[in-house]
């Protein structure tokens, strides 16, 4: 997927492959990383605002539906950095329903690097079970968030965020 020119997706109807599995009853359809301006792109600066943009589609009636976007270091993924989760929708969610989700994120904390996204959609029960029946998930396979510097920056900092922090004694 990182030297696709489109954002489209493949419908899962079910099963596994690298980077990609699901039960069936409901799909990511599409996947985009938006800048503010809703213009598609995967590089940034610091301070800038990332949108994850995720169309679906659902193939069985279901009871609620959730999101979820993990964030990875490309060097060690073994471990997500951070993880979005909301709800998209409370109640029934009908066979054949399509929609669409956009997960704002401020840049301001991270830092430069290259991130591997992991993206989930799941019902309710999918939240709370150990393994989900309804759920689909994109794995590594969206091009990388590229997170830079930008042109004033000169921090030295090592690590992956920049927690809010201050000196209260000398």
């Amino acid at each position: 997927y990182n030297n696709r020119q489109t954002s489209e997706i493949t419908i899962n109807r079910g099963g596994k492959s690298a980077g990609r599995r699901g039960s069936g009853t409901l799909s990511f359809t599409k996947i985009e990383i938006l800048d503010a301006r809703d213009k598609e792109r995967n590089v940034f600066n610091v301070g800038e605002t990332v949108r994850f943009a995720m169309a679906y589609k659902v193939f069985e009636r279901l009871q609620g539906l959730n999101a979820n976007v993990c964030i990875f270091s490309s060097k060690n993924k073994g471990e997500p950095l951070t993880d979005m989760r909301y709800e998209i929708k409370k109640g029934t969610v009908e066979k054949g329903e399509v929609g669409k989700a956009t997960i704002e994120v401020d840049l301001t904390t991270i830092r430069p690097g290259e991130y591997t996204l992991y993206f989930w959609l799941g019902d309710d029960d999918a939240t709370k079970q150990g393994t989900p029946v309804n759920y689909d998930v994109v794995d590594g396979m969206t091009k990388p968030l590229i997170v830079k510097a930008g042109k004033e920056s000169s921090d030295p900092s090592t690590g992956s965020f920049t927690l809010p922090s201050r000196i209260i004694r000398q």
